[in-house]
């Protein structure tokens, strides 16, 4: 009786190579011990892959040169990394040249950036980023200039951070959401009721005063105090205890900062409603400039006739267009999106002026025609039954002639633009069809 072979089983190289180096060398050991000398040619092993090119040199078969630097992971990008090993004195130059408002992004992307522009030191830096704005006024005394960047340009709440906050309080310093508003200050009335000051007729003390206070949507009854300053001040009034004099010169050092905001915050009112205005001019610049774009595309194609006798509510609609009235530069990747719509429009407008040319052409030739036949008319009886003067025009054989000028009018019968809206002409190759 022969004794069977057993040969090992063909595996893949890929399987082999997540199977453990130790258990393939065991089961090899067992195959070779349980099937004895083997006479069967052993089959030659697969040549290894070639290696990827990124691949590091150890899989090439080289020698790995030793780095102590760790390979960067792939896909993270470090490119602010390097940018605080720079001498400070060329970063307060680079930085001074930037909008407070980038100025605060950069400051907020690392830690080693916030401490170098964070600190007391480059103060000079924000005084150079806040020149750059044109017709700013000075940073108040009681503000840094980081903070003094972050009230103007950032607009979001400075309670719940919440985004796209525009009510900015400028005598109290911060911006506020419609729900922090409600959260965090205090009426008025509801302060002057907590400061419990005893009524003395030979002194008047006005608590109103010593706070400062916002309009809130331009509505003179609602007027709110931060909820923090007013248990500031309400604590400094306890601390007097009655002292009348102590109070006085309280009110007198209150009052006098609150002018300072005051005074302080007009000058921002002003240059905020500046921006705005400046803002809006440079939209309607935009957008002036963007509707001459297309004018000038559209003449290119023919149609500048047709645009220059528009009416005034089709020159309006053109103007309020959604495609004309946005605030962007026209470049030749928007005009090929917007080309098709703006191509119809002033097709539109061709036939509407195809259509009063006709009219007014029609109207002069019956205008012919009434001062002839009307003193015709003005002879005979009045029982006399007479053909009118849309009559004569139908059925008089000049009407039905092309013009002399050329405009592809004709009369089929009617009055002018009933005619045409008839649609009844000869050469229909010439016609407009308006309906």
């Amino acid at each position: 009786m022969e004794t069977e072979i057993a040969t090992p089983l063909r595996r893949s190289s890929r399987i082999q190579a997540k199977v453990p180096a130790v258990y393939v060398e065991q089961s090899e050991d067992m195959v070779s011990s349980s099937a004895g000398p083997s006479t069967t040619r052993s089959e030659p092993k697969r040549p290894a892959k070639r290696p990827r090119k990124s691949a590091p040199a150890a899989l090439k078969g080289e020698t790995q040169a030793t780095s102590s630097k760790p390979l960067a992971p792939r896909g993270r990008r470090r490119n602010l990394s390097k940018l605080v090993d720079m001498p400070l004195d060329i970063l307060f130059e680079i930085f001074g040249h930037l909008h407070p408002h980038d100025l605060l992004h950069l400051a907020r992307t690392t830690k080693a950036l916030r401490n170098i522009l964070m600190r007391r030191s480059a103060i000079t830096i924000w005084r150079n980023a806040l020149a750059n704005v044109e017709d700013l006024p000075q940073c108040p005394p009681d503000l840094t200039e980081p903070a003094y960047a972050n009230l103007l340009f950032e607009p979001h709440c400075h309670f719940c951070l919440k985004a796209r906050v525009m009510t900015v309080l400028w005598i109290c310093r911060t911006r506020a959401c419609k729900a922090c508003l409600k959260e965090h200050f205090t009426q008025l009335s509801v302060f002057l009721a907590s400061a419990r000051i005893p009524y003395n007729p030979q002194v008047s003390i006005k608590t109103s005063t010593m706070v400062p206070m916002e309009h809130i949507y331009n509505n003179d009854q609602e007027l709110l105090i931060p909820n923090k300053v007013a248990e500031e001040a309400l604590a400094l009034i306890e601390g007097c205890k009655g002292d009348w004099e102590a109070l006085k010169q309280l009110e007198k050092e209150r009052a006098a900062a609150v002018k300072a905001l005051e005074a302080n915050a007009y000058r921002l009112i002003d240059w905020q409603i500046k921006q705005s205005h400046k803002r809006s001019m440079n939209l309607i610049d935009l957008r002036n400039r963007r509707r001459k774009q297309i004018i000038e595309r559209l003449c290119d194609l023919g149609y500048g006739e047709d645009l220059k006798w528009m009416t005034y509510d089709r020159v309006e609609q053109f103007i309020e267009h959604p495609l004309v009235k946005q605030p962007k530069e026209l470049t030749d990747r928007i005009w090929n999106n917007i080309k098709s719509p703006m191509i119809a429009f002033a097709q539109t407008a061709r036939a509407e002026r195809l259509m009063r040319e006709r009219c007014l052409h029609y109207i002069n030739r019956l205008s012919v025609v009434r001062d002839t036949v009307v003193p015709w008319l003005a002879q005979r009886p009045l029982w006399e039954p007479l053909p009118s003067i849309a009559d004569f025009s139908y059925y008089t054989p000049g009407f039905r002639e092309r013009d002399p000028a050329g405009l592809g009018a004709h009369v089929e019968g009617g009055y002018g633009k009933k005619a045409v809206r008839h649609g009844r002409c000869r050469d229909r190759t010439r016609c407009v069809d308006i309906r």
